[in-house]
């Protein structure tokens, strides 16, 4: 069984992406693990979050289990710790997101350049596809990165704009306008993945 895993990574809104993510793709009927920085929940089980990305031992147990119980998808943030420490070297990552990068965990990484280089081995890991939020400076660094080494999963979507925006219920039709706000670029990334995933129709 081939689980689909989407990774999440960039110093804030991680947290954000995947769960508005999984709601998303849950409304949409697949089901979906999700592994991140308040809680790792696969089916029914939800485990303490010990650390945003876990071990490989820890990926492997969870990955063994979504598959038993028939789970087809996998929302994971991705830490520059766990991209540095290889801990999903293990892992097939089919769809990517890249949510902005600014001055954090330099304690461990000690320069934004390192810091930079340890997010970037998501996106050479990714085999599908990817979104890029280009608003931002090291987004747009890797966005060119990306297009000039012609990575595996391409880039999508550079250019959506999204203004307002419509859905159906069985008994309802809403409809709103986008207001610009602090997460804005998120919720178009978010919206971007979506789109992108071959299973959701």
């Amino acid at each position: 069984m081939t689980i689909e895993v989407f990774g999440i990574t960039g110093t804030n809104g991680k947290t954000t992406v995947s769960y508005m993510l999984k709601s998303i793709l849950e409304e949409a009927g697949r089901e979906c693990g999700l592994i991140g920085t308040i809680t790792h929940t696969i089916g029914q089980t939800k485990y303490d979050a010990l650390n945003t990305t876990p071990s490989r031992e820890v990926l492997d147990k969870y990955f063994n289990e979504l598959e038993q119980q028939n789970i087809g998808t996998c929302i994971m943030e991705v830490s520059s710790h766990g991209l540095d420490q290889g801990r999903i070297d293990n892992v097939d990552i089919h769809y990517s997101g890249f949510t902005n990068l600014t001055q954090d965990h330099l304690d461990y990484h000690i320069t934004m350049e390192n810091y930079f280089n340890a997010k970037t081995k998501l996106f050479y890991k990714t085999q599908k596809g990817m979104c890029i939020n280009v608003d931002d400076p090291y987004g747009k660094r890797l966005y060119d990165k990306m297009k000039e080494e012609q990575a595996a999963g391409g880039v999508l979507a550079r250019d959506i704009k999204i203004s307002s925006f419509s859905f159906k219920e069985e008994d309802a039709e809403y409809f709103g306008k986008i207001i610009k706000t602090l997460y804005m670029e998120l919720y178009l990334n978010l919206l971007k993945l979506v789109n992108h995933g071959e299973k959701l129709k």
